[in-house]
Order: structure tokens, then sequence, then C-alpha cells
């Protein structure tokens, strides 16, 4: 398969994505270095096409800036898009991970108890329904150790907790918190049996909704968030 073909393309491409993109989170590169597509076709063995286009991409998401004449300059941390999934995904592989979860959770925490109140007041009957129906999942793949399963239905869970909370903004982060939820199962940071409190706390969201009890909303989504932060940060060493 040629270079050129689309599909070898869009994996060449994600490839230099993923390595510089690494490479900058971790410090390897670090802020203020020089990249340029010649020094790095000849060291990654990809042409100069893909890699300017994988730079593109990096530039997209504040890692990366052009400069005339002088090539591609490496930014540091205060121009990253520190919400993008990639960005996300990059970081808790890296040196920085322990501090990534921590501030992400501290989000997670604020908004998912912001919109836990909301959805107390907006969320439909049926936006109700799928999160009853998603807790009663959670608690059936967590009590049977189904990580895999687990971890997908509580990407959803959080996600129509987002969306029902009919807040826009909200609902944008919903990719931001399914990349954490992603990374920790990656990591292994989950136990292989997820702690009943975790489980039953889900369920307690989802009904304390059904009957709009903001308070017993968000201390449960409160007990949720902590809980993964406690049983995330003990297992990288934080």
């Amino acid at each position: 398969m040629s270079e050129h073909s689309p599909e070898r393309g869009r994996g060449l491409h994600q490839a230099v994505v993923d390595e510089l993109g690494a490479q900058i989170v971790s410090g390897a590169l670090a802020p203020g270095t020089v990249i340029t597509a010649a020094l790095l076709g000849e060291r990654m063995g990809v042409s100069r096409t893909v890699l300017r286009e994988g730079i593109r991409v990096l530039e997209s998401k504040g890692l990366v800036q052009p400069w005339p004449k002088t090539g591609t300059r490496v930014l540091d941390h205060t121009h990253w898009d520190l919400l993008d999934r990639d960005v996300i995904r990059w970081r808790v592989r890296g040196p920085d991970r322990a501090r990534q979860f921590g501030e992400l959770m501290d989000l997670r925490r604020a908004v998912e108890a912001a919109a836990a109140r909301s959805c107390c007041d907006l969320a439909t009957p049926e936006e109700v329904d799928a999160l009853l129906a998603c807790a009663d999942e959670l608690r059936r793949s967590g009590t049977a150790g189904d990580l895999e399963a687990f971890t997908a239905a509580d990407m959803r869970f959080h996600a129509l907790l987002l969306s029902a909370s009919h807040n826009l903004v909200f609902d944008q982060l919903a990719g931001s918190f399914a990349a954490t939820l992603e990374a920790r199962a990656d990591l292994k940071t989950l136990p292989q049996h997820i702690h009943r409190d975790t489980l039953d706390a889900h369920l307690e969201v989802a009904r304390a909704i059904a009957d709009r009890d903001h308070d017993r909303a968000e201390r449960a989504v409160r007990t949720i968030v902590d809980q993964s932060r406690s049983e995330a940060l003990d297992r990288l060493g934080s």
C-alpha cells in the first residue's frame, strides 16, 4: 500500500500527530524547539506532505506555531488546548499524568454538580429514563467486573448528564470528560470490581434527578467524582 493511498495516508498522518504531540506534552520537545519538515521527514521516514498535515493539526491544538523562514516552534502549555481529547490522551500517558487527572477531576466536580442541579429542572422524562437505564447498566457491569462495559456505560451516563442539563457549554465538555474516563481504563486505574459506593451513587444521581431533588443529585455527583479521583491518583502514585 502506497503512502498516497487514503487508508495509509490517514494512518501515517495520525502516527505523526501522535508521536509529535506526545513528545511535546511530555517535554521531550521543549518549548521554543524549532522543528522542520526536512529534519522530521528524515527521522520519521514520511513525506514532507504528511508532516505538514500533521503539523497543521498540532497547530490547531495550540502545540506549535509556524514562524516565517525559521520553521515551526513548539509552544508551552499556556497555548495548548487542554480540553482537546488528543492533548488529554497524551498528557495522561506522560509524566504529567497525575496533574492531568487532578485538574480534570476538579473541573468535572464543579461542572457535573451544576449539571445535575440543572437536570433537576430541565431534564425531560425521556432523558431521566435514559439516565436510570444507564445507571442500571453501570451496576450490572461494575458488579460483574466487566470493566470494558462499565467504561462504555460510564461514558454514556456522564454524557447524558451533561446533555440533559440543556446547557450547551456543559454539553461541549462531554468529549473531554470521556477522554479522561477512557484513559482511566487504559491506564488500569480502575479496580477489578467497582466500589459499591460508586455504583450506588450513579443510581442515586438518576433517582434524585427523577425526584427533582437538587441537593441529593449534587451530593451524589460529588461522591462519584471524588471516589474516581481518589482511586485514579492512588494507582498513579500521587
